[in-house]
């Protein structure tokens, strides 16, 4: 894999390929090496053990960062090491199944908080529409938001009198959290 990977960014960046990293061999457990009658409870188990996955991870982690070093190294433009780690975690969560995703720290904060329900701000739970606007999802009852009046499905076009579709839905829903 990493021979394949190396040789295709080694022809993006105009470069030859670097030699291939020395791995140690993975350890696994064939299927023709187990018989029905000598499994045991303790023995059901993934046909991979942990110390093969490990092996399988460090070899990965391994072309990944020599993937990374060409980049940084030899691309004809100055390479942000921190953006290309976070698009390399983004693929590599987004390649587990159509479901799964990387959040970086500060996105995976704001979900713990919604979902735990620390919120502060207005006291709203809101999303975009497909118009740019910010939508109300609820209220929470008692909150600045429900005492001012919003409800579901009330739209907010304007945050201290700037167009929400001139912040944009991001900065807008910052505005809206307001200071902790």
């Amino acid at each position: 894999m990493h021979d394949a990977l190396a040789a295709l960014l080694a022809l993006l960046l105009g470069a030859s390929a670097p030699a291939p990293l020395e791995r140690p061999p993975a350890e696994t457990v064939q299927p023709a090496d187990l018989r029905p009658a000598d499994l045991q409870p303790a023995d059901l188990r993934p046909a991979t053990s942990f110390p093969a996955t490990r092996a399988a991870a460090d070899a990965a982690a391994q072309d990944v960062a020599g993937v990374m070093r060409l980049a940084l190294e030899r691309y004809v433009e100055p390479v942000d090491a921190a953006a290309l780690a976070e698009g390399a975690k983004s693929g590599l969560a987004s390649s587990l199944d159509p479901w799964s995703e990387y959040l970086p720290a500060a996105d995976a904060e704001t979900m713990r908080a919604e979902s735990e329900g620390d919120y502060c701000g207005i006291g709203v739970a809101v999303s975009e529409d497909m118009d740019g606007a910010v939508l109300v999802d609820y209220p929470e009852p008692d909150s600045p938001a429900f005492r001012a009046g919003l409800r579901m499905d009330d739209r907010i076009f304007e945050i201290d009198g700037e167009a929400v579709s001139d912040l944009g839905f991001d900065e807008a829903i910052e505005r809206i959290g307001g200071p902790e």
